[in-house]
């Protein structure tokens, strides 16, 4: 499949994970890539994409803040710990994605 293009329903899924796929991404599909999982991401889901590199994620679109307002949900960018073993942790980089939950209304 597309991972710009899932046939998958809005807001229906919880978790999403993918490793090492940004960086086979060119700029512009990085960004259809992301915005199609915070799509399929319900209210409080969490998407991890783990990467051996920050560039694909930093260069998708200007850097967390700004990924953050143009997908809708909280981006955060986390490295490897200083001293982290590396033949347990084969990725360097983990990006993060929340969708917040959706205010209730007060009735």
């Amino acid at each position: 499949g597309d991972v710009r293009h899932m046939p998958i329903a809005d807001e229906s899924r919880g978790i999403v994970c993918s490793a090492y796929l940004l960086l086979h991404l060119s700029g512009n599909q990085r960004f259809q890539a992301l915005r199609e999982i915070a799509r399929v991401l319900r209210p409080g889901g969490v998407a991890l994409i783990h990467e051996e590199d920050d560039a694909p994620i930093l260069k998708a679109n200007g850097g967390d803040r700004i990924l953050s307002r143009q997908l809708g949900v909280e981006v955060s960018i986390h490295e490897l710990p200083e001293g982290a073993d590396p033949d347990v942790y084969l990725e360097k980089y983990v990006l993060v994605l929340r969708k917040p939950p959706h205010s209730i209304a007060k009735q």
